[in-house]
């Protein structure tokens, strides 16, 4: 009696497993995948390499600052893959700017020249031109459309501006060269606070994968 018992629950758990355990790894890995989430107050976009959180925050720091910051938060300096994730950066941005009493400024994303393009003279090459002498750096973004640089921008004025940021606009085109969405680049130790008010570094945008 008990031997018979004991077969029948074998059966059953075998019963169990075989319609929880016909996933394959893959499917195993994308359901956990989407159970993770954004941490609270960040927000959920989907790119191509998958879901991205991004949250923005206030602060007069230079670039590797604004880095620091973003790993205690446990992300990275975030990228721009595409126009929803540069509306809502942007429209963040404007916020805090707003908070300060300003009506323009800027804000860190982690676009960094290519080293074989930091050189004054490499700079000038063909293959250093424009957004072609700079990459993404988060792991996460690969749109190099989403790099729109303002008018005679990126530059390299001084051989030393190896990131960028990008301008905090409350229109959609404020004139002299610079668009909505529009970036410029700047060296990575500068958080500007004064000169042109839309150079004022008051912001940055971290990212992560949901957890």
């Amino acid at each position: 009696m008990k031997n018979s018992v004991l077969i029948i629950l074998i059966l059953l758990n075998f019963g169990q497993c075989w319609e929880s355990c016909d996933e394959t790894s893959e499917d195993s890995y994308e359901i956990r995948e989407n159970r993770k989430k954004c941490p609270k107050n960040w927000r959920e976009f989907e790119r191509g390499s998958g879901r991205w959180c991004i949250r923005v925050f206030a602060g007069i720091l230079n670039k590797f600052e604004a880095e620091a910051r973003c790993e205690n938060y446990g992300g990275v300096l975030s990228g721009i893959e595409n126009l929803e994730e540069q509306s809502f950066i942007n429209s963040e941005g404007v916020k805090i700017l707003q908070d300060q009493g300003l009506p323009s400024g800027s804000l860190w994303i982690n676009l960094i020249r290519k080293p074989e393009c930091r050189n004054e003279n490499d700079a000038k090459l063909a293959r250093c031109n424009g957004s072609l002498g700079f990459q993404w750096y988060d792991k996460s973004t690969f749109n190099t459309n989403m790099m729109t640089w303002s008018s005679w921008n990126p530059d390299n004025a001084g051989g030393n501006q190896y990131c960028a940021y990008m301008y905090l606009l409350n229109t959609q085109s404020p004139g002299d060269g610079v668009e909505f969405g529009s970036m410029d680049d700047i060296p990575c130790e500068t958080a500007r606070t004064d000169g042109n008010l839309l150079q004022y570094v008051r912001a940055y945008a971290c990212g992560m994968k949901p957890r």
